[in-house]
């Protein structure tokens, strides 16, 4: 019956309320009670089906809908589905609306009709707001903060964390604080990653070094809690080009797995993009991802990324010299023999 009303195009608001309405009468006809937790879950089910595929006006109207008829507000795991379903909305919408100024520069773009664009995130912050007036819980927080910073909204997002911590709620979410620290580099609030990164590791005495007393689940914990706090940290440093620091925290990572090699050597080839053909420091950077790039024994993950070999081959044709010519010939046979297609950027250079 839910996919039934997902298959309409359009919100049929008369047939959802039929089918709602059903579904009590189903149960009520095998002489069983229907509560109002029987009804919260079907309106539950089919919000989250609705939020899945990003039919968010029906998944809007239905919550809307939910809290009409219900005596009391939906529970913290709808509102959490809500939350991010609208974030995910305002994140296609400014996809579509980059894709539209890009096609408009080339002049390819239709007629705009000058309509203001659905701020869907205002209205994700205003359900969070009116929701943690009553209730709460640490999951709903994390869904919030996580989609400031998938907006940039870092001061609001450090903000929330802070009232989080207030609430009583214990800072262990190695998700949550990798997210500040990774979007507070991004908007070249470094000093504010580092403040987060230390005060993590000193609030649980983190160290990358073994301790014998240790159980084997613990230190399977603590390996994970650090690679992901460090890479989160090495993230935050390559945003601002800190080559340096880059460097000196990924040779005191003793725990690292692929991701850590793939921020490094995206981070060292980005940074390079900012020096001159003829500066030193773009060969010496470029060949130190070349370098890393092929110490990487982990896994195949890298060599098989499309991004990271064309980000590769086009940073060492950058630079005119007999080892970059050697190299990017080296490179191209090997993405060849993968199956890595080349980008027309890659080709032409």
């Amino acid at each position: 019956r839910h996919l039934n009303i997902i298959g309409h195009h359009h919100i049929d608001k008369n047939n959802m309320k039929t089918k709602i309405v059903e579904h009590q009468h189903d149960y009520s006809t095998y002489g069983q009670n229907i509560s109002s937790f029987s009804l919260k879950e079907t309106y539950h089910a089919m919000i989250e089906t609705y939020a899945r595929f990003q039919h968010i006006d029906k998944a809007e109207w239905l919550f809307d809908e939910m809290k009409k008829q219900m005596d009391e507000l939906p529970d913290i795991k709808t509102y959490d589905v809500m939350i991010h379903a609208l974030s995910i909305a305002e994140l296609n919408v400014k996809k579509k609306e980059q894709k539209r100024m890009k096609e408009k520069e080339n002049g390819m773009a239709e007629k705009s009709t000058n309509a203001p664009l659905r701020t869907f995130l205002r209205r994700a912050k205003t359900l969070f707001y009116e929701i943690t007036e009553y209730k709460h819980d640490k999951h709903l927080y994390a869904t919030m903060i996580r989609a400031l910073i998938d907006h940039n909204e870092i001061d609001l997002a450090d903000e929330i964390y802070q009232d989080m911590l207030t609430l009583g709620y214990e800072n262990d979410s190695i998700y949550i604080v990798s997210s500040l620290i990774v979007g507070n580099g991004k908007m070249n609030k470094i000093n504010k990653s580092i403040e987060i990164y230390n005060n993590y590791m000193n609030y649980y005495r983190l160290n990358d070094g073994d301790d014998e007393e240790e159980n084997r689940n613990n230190k399977k914990n603590k390996k994970s809690i650090l690679i992901s706090l460090n890479n989160a940290l090495l993230h935050a440093y390559t945003f601002n080009n800190m080559v340096n620091e880059s460097m000196e925290l990924f040779n005191k990572m003793i725990y690292k797995d692929v991701k850590t090699y793939d921020i490094i050597i995206r981070g060292l080839l980005n940074t390079s993009k900012i020096y001159h053909s003829n500066d030193g420091r773009k060969k010496k950077y470029i060949k130190l991802g070349c370098e890393l790039y092929k110490r990487n024994g982990l896994s195949d993950q890298l060599r098989n990324d499309h991004y990271i070999n064309n980000l590769l081959l086009n940073s060492v044709c950058s630079i005119n010299t007999t080892w970059s010519s050697k190299t990017s010939m080296q490179l191209m046979d090997e993405m060849e023999y993968r199956g890595v297609l080349l980008d027309d950027t890659t080709i032409s250079s």
